[in-house]
């Protein structure tokens, strides 16, 4: 729980930020909030097929660390990156990734936790993963008015790669591959 703590308030900039990072980088038009918006949908819908499609995941821990890698690694480009078409590729990405670390994550824990804490666990879990954001944009939120949003975004996704490979690196440290 503790790291997902972490890493949702690293994922909350570029969750909560993104329009407003578009708009005052690419523009207000209508249509550039619109495909930003879409593209992460679109690739949060393919990343929810592949999980769902695939009757049995292996490897659990690293798919959860591949997703947050692979979130952190697009929020990092997203940040860099000039022309809009480039960056609409890499919030795609990040939308890939959110199903692959919610959904293994879940699977995980129907796998691992007892029925009679199941419930509890998954409250937590609710509370942690979505409820931090306004708490984290209570940070963020200010800091994108005195820090330019593309500089929050690299250091969040250099951050939260950070964080994911200390996260596997623990569990391969104790031999606790959860599979």
């Amino acid at each position: 729980m503790i790291f997902t703590v972490t890493s949702f308030i690293l994922i909350a900039p570029s969750s909560q930020l993104s329009t407003l990072f578009v708009k005052r980088t690419f523009g207000s038009g209508v249509w550039l909030l619109t495909f930003n918006e879409l593209l992460w949908t679109i690739g949060a819908a393919l990343g929810g097929v592949y999980i769902s499609i695939h009757s049995k995941i292996l490897h659990k821990i690293r798919w959860i660390t591949f997703g947050f890698i692979g979130s952190g690694l697009c929020f990092v480009a997203m940040g860099l990156v000039k022309p809009f078409w480039v960056y609409l590729i890499f919030m795609f990405g990040s939308g890939i990734c959110m199903p692959i670390i919610q959904g293994t994550t879940n699977i995980l824990i129907q796998e691992n936790v007892p029925n009679e804490w199941m419930g509890r666990v998954f409250s937590i879990l609710q509370i942690v993963s979505t409820g931090i954001y306004p708490i984290a944009m209570l940070f963020f939120g200010p800091l994108a008015d005195v820090v330019d949003i593309k500089w929050i975004l690299v250091s969040t996704g250099l951050l939260l790669t950070i964080i994911a490979v200390l996260f596997y690196s623990r569990f391969k440290a104790r031999n606790l591959y959860i599979d």
